[in-house]
């Protein structure tokens, strides 16, 4: 019985060790972007001005201010395309005057993230999604 005990926190001290190890090695990609409109994230609004978009993990975001401050987190779900865009971009989805960011695409990636839409956006938005240009970084 001490034997098995033994080989069960072996495996639980690897197990957990491998999970630190894929968490440490994913490279933060940021994206600088210039918002010329008020937008919503995660159900907060923020004003017009210079953010920065941080991919922390393969499924999270993070909003920051232009000093690096996180404004927000996000979780996030993957969508592709056949080829990524030149230029990094956010997409944003209109609601009754509201700006959604909806997807984050970063230059030449067919791999982008997408935010959950809140429920009555995707019960009443009609309008195609609004694009903004940002600068890697």
């Amino acid at each position: 019985m001490r034997q098995i005990g033994g080989w069960l926190t072996l495996l639980l001290f690897t197990v957990l060790s491998f999970n630190g190890l894929s968490s440490a090695q994913y490279a933060v990609r940021i994206v600088r972007v210039d918002v010329p409109f008020e937008f919503n994230v995660a159900g907060k609004d923020f004003p017009a001005g210079t953010y920065l978009i941080a991919r922390t993990g393969a499924n999270r975001l993070e909003l920051r201010d232009a000093r690096g401050r996180v404004l927000e987190t996000v979780v996030t779900n993957q969508t592709q395309q056949l080829n990524g865009p030149a230029n990094a971009k956010l997409l944003f989805k209109f609601n009754g005057g509201t700006h959604v960011l909806s997807q984050v695409w970063e230059a030449n990636d067919p791999i982008g993230q997408e935010l959950p839409v809140p429920r009555t956006l995707s019960l009443y938005a009609s309008r195609k999604p609004a694009p903004v240009q940002a600068a890697g970084r």
